[in-house]
């Protein structure tokens, strides 16, 4: 398993401590955190915000993270990120800025567990919670 040094990100506007706080969840399955094992990225994202100091959203559903929070245009560390995926929505953690095109997120429900990634910024709305 790769390690990731988070002190190597540059920290913008976001919230540094929900991404150590989901950081520490890497390679856990639903079941180890003890949340549902069907559509539970929005469970992940909560259950960091919860940990993390910051107030949950009372809903299951990825697109309702947006409504806590203040948008912004541009993704930044430590913000929440909701993508749009096969007809409904996901949501993941910022973890770094890769370049005027891609972002590093961490989220859960990723091929089962949570884990990063590398993606495009199009197509995403960003909150800074």
């Amino acid at each position: 398993m790769r390690t990731h040094d988070e002190s190597s990100f540059k920290w913008v506007g976001g919230n540094s401590h929900l991404v150590s706080v989901a950081m520490q969840d890497i390679g856990r399955t639903a079941s180890q955190l003890g949340l549902p094992r069907h559509l539970w990225c929005a469970d992940a994202v909560n259950r960091w915000r919860y940990k993390a100091g910051l107030p949950i959203v009372p809903s299951r559903k990825a697109i309702d993270q947006v409504k806590l929070g203040k948008r912004v245009t541009q993704p930044v560390p430590g913000a929440i990120v909701v993508t749009g995926r096969y007809g409904g929505a996901h949501v993941d953690v910022v973890v770094a800025v890769l370049g005027k095109d891609m972002i590093r997120t961490v989220g859960g429900n990723v091929t089962g567990r949570v884990a990063m990634r590398d993606r495009a910024i199009h197509n995403a709305v960003y909150v800074i919670p």
